[in-house]
């Protein structure tokens, strides 16, 4: 044996040592008739000594001091979702007493190991759903080579294994229903995924924009006028991919009612014409024949009020009156009221009488084509005479010009009413005052 290690004891095995005398004989010494020395690290030989003798010759020797070095690596990067990873160890040269045994392993499950000499394999099968790190290390000292040096200490491989489906979870603010100009929708996954496109979700009854990027996603879809249907949304298995490529689960539905359609058309009509005062009354549905709210305007809808009954009219001011009705999301609708759209204030006492007549002379009334009272229409009972004028079929109420002039009666007060056709008179008996009526 030529090959040891440092401070190894030498092997006489198979070894024979001639002895040449001065007279040229020979003789094989016996193993007790010499000594050898000690192997040693940097010297390439040892020494043989004649005990009787002293004389001393050398044998060339190997001394290997070197431990086997040990390399692991695998045929799968990290992370990975692979049913199997091979692990592959190396030493720097042929070793022996090596076994599975040997390896530190975790999260390692079922496994075969092969090999012998210089190489070997350790096959692992992952499982269903494993989500951990799997690490493969060799120690020092758990094998040696063929002059006894014991490994070096491997380095450590890990991967991470990740056979876990990212979830998807979509969800919006928006209540339903709801008639919003458009619907936002986040989507949420539980980890980074990669190839996530607008195309890879479902929209019923829109269409979206998809922003985002990593875990979280946000999905716009407008929505349109007269809309009203319900808008679904969800994410089918496999449209995406993990940093290990493992496809998405399918995601939970979202749904929202979209309901943009006005509450029913509708005409309010005014009743309660009091002092200062009127009531204004309106009836209508949304558009599934639901109860509507109500709010009422005198200045065209620059000023709302809930209750009905309109107060605070000024003098000689033009009141266009309308009623705006809500459904349940929204949904506004604005009622005009026709015909009687104009109401109108007047101090009687102070700034003269405001005749108030019917331009259909309906003798229902209180006055007729034919009649020369007049009679005040708010109730108020605020009746005279009329002198110098006629009934005409299409202009009403005529004034000829000379002596015309009207009884106020005796109740001047305060008083709003509907108007058709009106007169404003000086509250006293004055002459001369023609052509006078205007209409409204």
């Amino acid at each position: 044996k030529t090959l040891y290690k440092d401070n190894d004891t030498f092997d006489k095995t198979g070894m024979e040592i001639t002895a040449t005398y001065q007279d040229t004989t020979t003789r094989v010494l016996e193993e007790n008739e010499y000594t050898v020395s000690t192997p040693t690290y940097g010297q390439e030989y040892v020494t043989i000594t004649h005990i009787e003798t002293g004389v001393t010759t050398t044998q060339a020797v190997t001394i290997d001091n070197s431990k086997p070095t040990v390399t692991i690596a695998s045929n799968k990067t990290s992370p990975s979702n692979a049913s199997e990873i091979i692990y592959t160890i190396t030493f720097s040269e042929e070793v022996t007493g090596f076994t599975k045994d040997d390896l530190t392993l975790t999260n390692v499950g079922t496994s075969t190991f092969a090999g012998s000499g210089k190489e070997y394999t350790l096959t692992v099968t992952t499982s269903e759903n494993q989500n951990n790190t799997q690490s493969v290390s060799l120690a020092a000292g758990k094998c040696t080579d063929s002059v006894g040096n014991t490994n070096e200490a491997s380095n450590t491989v890990q991967i991470a294994v990740d056979r876990v489906a990212p979830t998807c979870t979509i969800s919006t603010t928006s209540s339903t229903p709801t008639n919003a100009s458009s619907v936002t929708y986040t989507i949420t996954f539980s980890e980074n995924v990669t190839g996530f496109v607008v195309g890879d979700i479902t929209v019923a009854n829109g269409t979206g924009t998809l922003t985002g990027s990593g875990k979280t996603y946000t999905l716009t879809v407008p929505t349109s006028a007269n809309q009203y249907n319900t808008q679904s949304v969800s994410v089918a298995v496999g449209k995406c991919i993990d940093s290990a490529g493992n496809g998405n689960a399918v995601s939970n539905t979202v749904q929202v009612t979209i309901d943009r359609v006005a509450p029913n058309a509708f005409t309010p009509t005014v009743s309660s014409v009091t002092s200062n005062s009127i009531t204004v009354s309106a009836s209508t549905t949304d558009n599934n024949g639901k109860a509507v709210t109500y709010m009422y305007s005198k200045d065209s809808g620059k000023s709302w009020q809930t209750s009905n009954k309109l107060t605070g009219f000024k003098e000689v001011t033009s009141y266009p009156i309308q009623v705006k009705a809500t459904d349940s999301v929204g949904n506004v609708t604005i009622g005009n009221v026709t015909g009687k759209t104009r109401y109108y204030y007047q101090d009687y006492a102070t700034s003269g009488l405001k005749l108030l007549l019917d331009g259909n002379k309906n003798t229902s009334s209180g006055h007729s084509s034919s009649s020369s009272s007049w009679y005040d229409l708010s109730g108020t009972g605020n009746n005279g005479s009329i002198s110098g004028a006629t009934w005409t079929n299409d202009n009403g109420l005529y004034f000829n010009g000379t002596s015309n002039y009207v009884n106020c009666g005796t109740n001047l007060g305060r008083y709003i009413n509907a108007v058709t056709w009106e007169a404003n008179f000086i509250a006293s008996s004055v002459s001369d005052h023609a052509n006078i009526i205007t209409n409204y």
